[in-house]
């Protein structure tokens, strides 16, 4: 027989880091385990509802963070001569910038752990969580957020000030 603390557990490791576990146990998985309820019957419909809304809205985050990309870069990459300057998107989830010799940065969406992923030539590899309540990448490691990262490495990359619209709310 499982202990309650098991179950709790063995639970909230199928749920994405990005989920807060804390918040996901109070509103999931308290009547579960404190009930004499078959588990499956009673958190199937909540979990797959949580879950299909936070993928719809983490897809859509996705979307925006690579087209607020795409239009603030589009004009700066324009102006350069240089053909080893450019931006490449899939529609895969995957952005590549391509800053010549200094370097490549690929955003990616990483839609199983519902993160988003920064390989930079500067700082090496990130991975960020969405806060919905921001409207915010985390960086699962730093506290330092996505968009703060992408300005000041791409900044420092074109030698020119790049700044990112505001967050489309």
């Amino acid at each position: 027989m499982k202990t309650k603390a098991k179950t709790k557990k063995k639970m909230l490791r199928n749920f994405p880091a990005s989920v807060c576990k804390k918040q996901l146990y109070k509103s999931l998985f308290v009547n579960v385990i404190h009930s004499n309820k078959p588990r499956a019957v009673q958190t199937s419909a909540s979990v797959s509802t949580n879950s299909d809304a936070a993928t719809k809205q983490y897809l859509s985050a996705v979307n925006d963070t690579i087209e607020r990309i795409e239009s603030t870069l589009e004009p700066i990459f324009d102006a350069f001569e240089d053909d080893e300057y450019e931006i490449e998107s899939g529609n895969d989830g995957v952005l590549t910038i391509k800053c010549g010799e200094k370097g490549t940065f690929v955003v990616s969406r990483q839609t199983p752990a519902r993160q988003l992923w920064l390989s930079s030539p500067i700082s090496g590899p990130w991975h960020y969580d969405f806060c919905v309540n921001e409207l915010d990448w985390k960086c699962t490691k730093q506290s330092i957020r996505f968009w703060d990262r992408m300005q000041q490495e791409l900044s420092n990359t074109l030698d020119q000030q790049v700044v990112f619209s505001s967050v489309k709310q």
